[in-house]
This record gives structure tokens, C-alpha cells and sequence, in this order.
């Protein structure tokens, strides 16, 4: 019987906390140094790595005798940023974030839309009679200024952001659960392959690497070496000869929905603090200054979510703020001008 689903992605183990557990003794190669290691890198210091880097073996030398005791360091232990985003709760944090950023966009876009319909109809251009008789008789109730009110924009703001966030959400799940599938399904037929006529498959990697510059001797002889290991070299033909990545399961794909959609709403939320205090205490603000004040909340907490991603992508924490702030601003900007060039 063909293995299941659940089997097929077993090996994404590797990729989440449990890498010690799933290691064990095979995973441990060197005695436990990671502030040396990282101290050596921020300070281009090749000696201090080397020590950092040290075998076991090396390391139980009279001159560091205390080292025995220090607990055996892993491959997930490496200071890797790759290993450091491969936990729970930070995939958590990552993944939110990048539903905040569309959270804010967006409810800064509807407000900008809805006050600009707001001051166009303040200040109707001139049209046909019929329209115009049609506008003086309706209600002070129907009339758009008073359906754009200060609660009614709120209303509306939250309305969009929770339908936008659950699509997001669920699009972004379906697309993740998608990768998984797609690549548990590459891997039983590779393993069927690797099964039934394992020759094939070491003529295709030998090609893949000689294609690559290694010598053909080279090339047969390292698939040759690989290809007795089942797990390992089923691995390398996904990686080299698909270019399929093992998917993490760290987050599954309905806590990622559930995760983009809940930010999305909770900071497309803060947007609206403007307007609901210009409510709360009957300010009377033109619909421009109203724009204004919530486009400087929002890049503000546009900066704040792209210092915090910086943090996690280990990117120039300023280059990435003005990158976030930049795309807010087009949004907002082409959203104006379009609003006042279409409602005009």
C-alpha cells in the first residue's frame, strides 16, 4: 500500500523543534559555542570560528577541561538564521506580520476611498437635471455625507477587513497545504522510482552534476556513494533534479490562515483610530486633514511591523521601513488620486 499522507511529510521533523529529538546522538558533532560562533561572525574574527567550530574530540584537551561538560551541540544549535526562525511560536510572529502589513494597506485604502467620496459629494460637479432634481429630493438620511459618517466608516472598514482577511487567510493556508501535497506526491513517485529501477535515477543525477562542471568519474562516483542511502539520496533528487524544498510543517496551514487573518484585522484596525476619535469627540475636521492624519498613523505602524520583520530577516532594519513605507504610500497616493480622478 502507498505510504500516507501523513508519512510523506514526516521529514518536515527536520525542519521544526523536534530536530534534537529526531537527531539524537548522530546529531551531535561539536561542543556547544553558539555566542563564540556568533561573536566571531559580527566580528569577521576566522580564528574564533575555528574554535567555535572545534570537534569534541579537540575540545577535551587539558587546556579546556570544563568543556566535557557542556552538552552536546546539534546541527538545529548552528546560528543559522535558518535554525532561529525554525520554531513555533517565531513562525507565529513572522507569519502575523505579514497579515498586519495587509491589514493596514488596505483599511487605509477604504478610508481614503470613502472620505474622498465624502468630499466629492460635498462639492457635486455640474450634472443633467434629471440628476440633479433627483439629488435635491432625497433625504438628509439617504444623502452619501451621512451614510460616510465618522461610525458608518468604521463599520464599513471592519466590514471589508474581516472579508479580506479571512480570503487572505484561507488563500494563503490553501496555497501552503498546496506545497505539501505537491511535494509528498513528487516524493512517493521518486521513491517508486528509486524502488523499481534505481538506474534511472542515478543516470539522471549523473547527468544533473555533470551538467553542473563536476567530471563524469566524479559524478558516478559521488551518485554511486549517495545512492545507497535511500532517505538521502531521494532528498537530493527532490532538491537538485525537481528543485522542490521540503516544506516545514512548524506552522500548519490552517494556523497560518488563521494567523494572517486575525492580524489583518487587528491592525487594520488601528487606521481607524482617527476617525473614531473624531466621533468620540465631535472634532469637525476637513475629509484632507482627516486622509492625512490616518495615512501618518498608518506608515507609522508600517514602520513599526517592518523594524520587527527586519529583526527576523536579518535585513537592514531602515532599508526595510522605507521599503514598507514606500509601498504603503503608492497604495494610498494612486488610491487618492484615482478616487478623486474617477468620483470627479
Amino acid at each position: 500500500s502507498s505510504p500516507s499522507f501523513s508519512e510523506q511529510i514526516i521529514h518536515s521533523k527536520l525542519a521544526s523543534t523536534s530536530t534534537k529529538e529526531v537527531l539524537g546522538i548522530k546529531g551531535a558533532l561539536r561542543s556547544r559555542n553558539l555566542e563564540q560562533a556568533k561573536s566571531a561572525y559580527d566580528n569577521n574574527d576566522v580564528d574564533e570560528s575555528r574554535r567555535a567550530h572545534n570537534t569534541s574530540s579537540s575540545s577535551s584537551s587539558p587546556a579546556s577541561p570544563s568543556s566535557s561538560s557542556l552538552a552536546p551541540r546539534l546541527i538545529s544549535d548552528e546560528p543559522h538564521l535558518s535554525n532561529k526562525n525554525k520554531q513555533y511560536w517565531t513562525q507565529i510572529i513572522i507569519t502575523s506580520l505579514h497579515g498586519a502589513v495587509s491589514g493596514i494597506i488596505i483599511s487605509a485604502v477604504l478610508i481614503v476611498v470613502s472620505l474622498s467620496l465624502v468630499s466629492f459629494n460635498s462639492h457635486p460637479p455640474n450634472l443633467s437635471h434629471h440628476l440633479s432634481h433627483h439629488h435635491h429630493h432625497m433625504s438628509s438620511s439617504q444623502h452619501p455625507h451621512h451614510l460616510f459618517s465618522p461610525h458608518n466608516i468604521i463599520y464599513y472598514v471592519i466590514t471589508v477587513l474581516i472579508a479580506s482577511g479571512v480570503s487572505f487567510g484561507f488563500s494563503l493556508g490553501a496555497f501552503r497545504k498546496a506545497n505539501i501535497i505537491n511535494y509528498a506526491h513528487e516524493r512517493r513517485r521518486e521513491t517508486w522510482e528509486y524502488d523499481n529501477y534505481i538506474e534511472g535515477e542515478q543516470k539522471e543525477m549523473i547527468e544533473l552534476y555533470t551538467n553542473k562542471g563536476m567530471s563524469p568519474i566524479d559524478a558516478e562516483n559521488v551518485v554511486k556513494v549517495m545512492s545507497r542511502y535511500k532517505e538521502l539520496f531521494i532528498d537530493i533528487m527532490m532538491a537538485e533534479e525537481l528543485e522542490l524544498s521540503l516544506p516545514d510543517n512548524i506552522l500548519p496551514p490552517l494556523e497560518t490562515g488563521m494567523c494572517i487573518s486575525v492580524a489583518h484585522v487587528i491592525f487594520g484596525l488601528i487606521p481607524l483610530i482617527p476617525v473614531k476619535l473624531m466621533g468620540i469627540w465631535e472634532l469637525v475636521f476637513s475629509e484632507t486633514q482627516i486622509i492625512i492624519c490616518c495615512c501618518c498613523v498608518s506608515l507609522f505602524v508600517l514602520s513599526f511591523v517592518g523594524y520587527i520583520q527586519s529583526c527576523y530577516d536579518k535585513i537592514i532594519w531602515w532599508k526595510h521601513v522605507i521599503a514598507q513605507n514606500m509601498v504603503g504610500f503608492l497604495a494610498i497616493f494612486c488610491t487618492r488620486f484615482s478616487a478623486l480622478y474617477f468620483f470627479s
